[in-house]
């Protein structure tokens, strides 16, 4: 049986949020650490497998392209930054409509996950996660599962 594309990407972030839920309050600094990990190594690879004349594709045509959808992920590293008073600059008040080529969106990955690493570090290493760090970490794995999607409609098998 084969999914249609709104059920994918509903499934993907049901699972996602489920899995989030299930850490809630208990959520600690290495399973924030281990988290953050594996969605980064996910994004990451997801940026590397598509191919880059498909980062101006859409899924539906109200849909952001997937490069906007991954600075999206990037530009998280905003809320890494504020929460180790570091501000970061993308260079733009809009970066998800200004960073739109495969170099330019790795460059902006790089930015945005080299402060959350400094974050993650921090949290891996013992210091208690702040109150919003779930909901970092829930915008991460949504974009991976929904970014994987993008690349399963054009037949790429998504990391896991």
């Amino acid at each position: 049986m084969r999914l249609s594309f709104v059920s994918n990407v509903s499934l993907a972030l049901a699972f996602s949020v489920s899995v989030l839920a299930d850490q809630g309050a208990a959520l600690t600094g290495p399973d924030a650490a281990r988290t953050y990990e594996r969605d980064k190594a996910r994004l990451l690879k997801t940026a590397e497998l598509m191919p880059a004349e498909h980062y101006g594709s859409r899924q539906v045509s109200h849909d952001k392209p997937f490069s906007a959808q991954l600075v999206a992920a990037a530009t998280m590293g905003k809320a890494c930054g504020e929460l180790l008073d570091r501000p970061i600059d993308f260079g733009s008040e809009d970066p998800q409509t200004t960073i739109v080529t495969k170099p330019d969106v790795a460059a902006a990955l790089s930015k945005g996950f080299g402060m959350c690493d400094a974050y993650f570090r921090t949290v891996a290493n013992g210091a208690r996660p702040a109150p919003n760090v779930a909901a970092i970490l829930e915008h991460f794995t949504s974009m991976a599962n929904y970014l994987a999607v993008s690349l399963r409609a054009r037949g790429i098998e998504p990391p896991k």
